[in-house]
């Protein structure tokens, strides 16, 4: 898998509360994306800076 296929697998299964804490994605906006497939909207770089030195330490 590409970084973009791992960032949208790790925001579609993680537990909500465990991508907010590693990325500061509010816990409700992931919510909702994951339930009812809600965009999350636009990430700050920061929030974009730590999901893709989330998903290289998996990879």
């Amino acid at each position: 898998m590409n970084k973009e296929q791992t960032i949208r697998v790790l925001l579609r299964i993680m537990p909500p509360h465990t991508i907010n804490k590693k990325t500061g994605i509010d816990i409700y906006l992931l919510d909702a994306h994951q339930r009812y497939g809600e965009p999350i909207g636009e990430l700050s770089g920061e929030q974009k800076a730590a999901l893709d030195k989330w998903c290289d330490s998996l990879q």
